[in-house]
């Protein structure tokens, strides 16, 4: 076979890119071994494209599923519940004993407390008719008496409303309201009894 000219294979720029020498040894194979380089060349590039085939096709059926799962558009796979664990019968009644005793000991917290405030609520009322019978005597139950020496419903002495702690209320006895001379009125019976108030026998108290 002719070789072709070198400067008829390439341009003056290609002397720099090595492409001229390549073709000059392309002209000079045999025409076999050059057919058997284009089929070994078509086997690779169709093995190439049926790799990446494969490939998509994994991404489509495996990849994107998983997206969606993730996304919240498909389902996820839940465990399979586990199968309920046999209790023993006497276990079960035992609890159920305590649950009871539990609820009764609660029960009877309840009852208790209920009736303690209601006793409790009681004596208040039963102390308070007791002041308001001494008030009744003393100042014709005028809570709001005010006097030089003696003061309040129960007709406190001044001294004595300074010394029990009245000031926290009022100055004055009269200026404090019934309630708040009846706690003051409790603390002169706890240190000296119902004997400071002279109408204490009339109503019935020693």
């Amino acid at each position: 076979m002719r070789l072709r000219p070198l400067g008829t294979l390439f341009c003056e720029s290609c002397k720099w890119c090595g492409a001229g020498p390549r073709l000059q040894e392309e002209e000079t194979l045999p025409r076999t071994t050059r057919r058997s380089r284009r089929i070994r060349k078509r086997r690779l590039y169709a093995g190439a494209l049926g790799a990446g085939a494969a490939a998509a096709a994994i991404t489509v059926a495996v990849v994107v599923p998983l997206g969606v799962a993730r996304a919240g558009g498909g389902r996820e796979a839940r465990p399979a519940p586990h199968a309920a664990l046999p209790v023993d019968p006497s276990l079960v009644a035992a609890s159920e004993r305590v649950q009871e005793r539990q609820a009764e000991e609660q029960w009877a917290r309840v009852v208790f407390d209920r009736a303690a405030f209601e006793r409790a609520a009681q004596e208040k009322r039963n102390r308070d008719s007791v002041w308001d019978a001494i008030a009744a005597c003393e100042t014709q139950g005028n809570w709001r008496m005010s006097g030089s020496s003696f003061s309040g419903g129960v007709g406190f002495s001044n001294k004595a409303w300074d010394s029990f702690g009245g000031r926290e209320f009022a100055p004055n006895a009269g200026q404090a309201s019934r309630e708040q001379q009846i706690v003051v009125a409790e603390r002169i019976r706890a240190a000296v009894g119902y004997g400071a108030w002279g109408c204490s026998k009339r109503v019935g108290l020693s």
